[in-house]
């Protein structure tokens, strides 16, 4: 399926479209709290947010990355998230989402860029070394959840 799209910033409006495709990331969100977490980084130089929007301006992707820095490695741009609508898939938006993200991470004069993939993701592994990316490692991740620190 060809798909006109464009990408641009997020944009106020646009809380709802992104919950529903966090959910589609397995990341079940409310609209509410999309405009609190971008509140705390979308105006940051070193975080890259971009949109895939329709003929109609409804996103149907975006991708998200930062500069990571790490007391044991150079600075790396990592890709916290990225989708696409599940009708949009193979489309070419998650590669034009992804070649953005690469040039801003060129401009940010660092060497390489990491993004995890869920093992079950199959799908996402294959594009992404499709698109150059190898795999390095694999790891468990683990997380405790802390009591009393809920944020609003």
């Amino acid at each position: 399926m060809t798909t006109q799209i464009y990408l641009r910033k997020p944009d106020t409006g646009d809380e709802e479209a992104l919950a529903v495709l966090c959910g589609e990331l397995g990341y079940p969100s409310s609209a509410h709290e999309i405009v609190e977490r971008l509140s705390h980084f979308l105006d940051r130089e070193d975080h890259f947010v971009l949109v895939a929007a329709d003929a109609s301006d409804r996103p149907v992707g975006w991708i998200h990355a930062c500069i990571v820095h790490r007391v044991e490695s150079d600075a790396f741009v990592e890709i916290g998230g990225m989708v696409v609508l599940g009708e949009h898939r193979g489309a070419g938006i998650g590669t034009q989402l992804l070649g953005k993200t690469e040039e801003w991470a060129r401009s940010q004069k660092v060497r390489a860029i990491r993004v995890q993939s869920n093992v079950v993701r199959k799908r996402a592994q294959d594009f992404y070394e499709r698109a150059g990316y190898k795999q390095t490692k694999t790891s468990q991740v683990f997380l405790k959840p802390l009591q009393g620190s809920h944020r609003s």
